[in-house]
């Protein structure tokens, strides 16, 4: 290398719902496959560990995960249903996502 190669600034960032990319893929990969998206205890008790975990974290004591349910997702982790956890779960999806 000479040195040669153009100084080009660069901005690097997400857009709002690129987390959805990573949790249509846990949709599609993990729970439809194991039959988990109407399950009602699995949607209320493990699903958000489960995903973090397929985003490559894992929480053995739990307490990371129930501050991330906190904070992203309120109310709606005591929820039955996929569907009012999606928007929660879609920012935590993006802030794993960011640089």
């Amino acid at each position: 290398m000479e040195g040669r190669q153009k100084n080009v600034p660069i901005i690097v960032g997400t857009t709002r719902h690129d987390g959805s990319f990573v949790l249509q893929e846990a949709y599609d990969d993990y729970l439809v496959p194991n039959d988990l998206e109407n399950d009602s205890t699995y949607i209320r008790t493990q699903l958000l560990g489960d995903i973090l975990t397929i985003m490559g974290m894992e929480d053995k004591t739990y307490g990371v995960i129930q501050a991330i349910a906190d904070s992203f997702i309120g109310d709606s982790k005591y929820s039955d249903e996929l569907e009012p956890l999606f928007p929660g779960l879609i920012d935590v999806s993006i802030s794993w996502l960011k640089p």
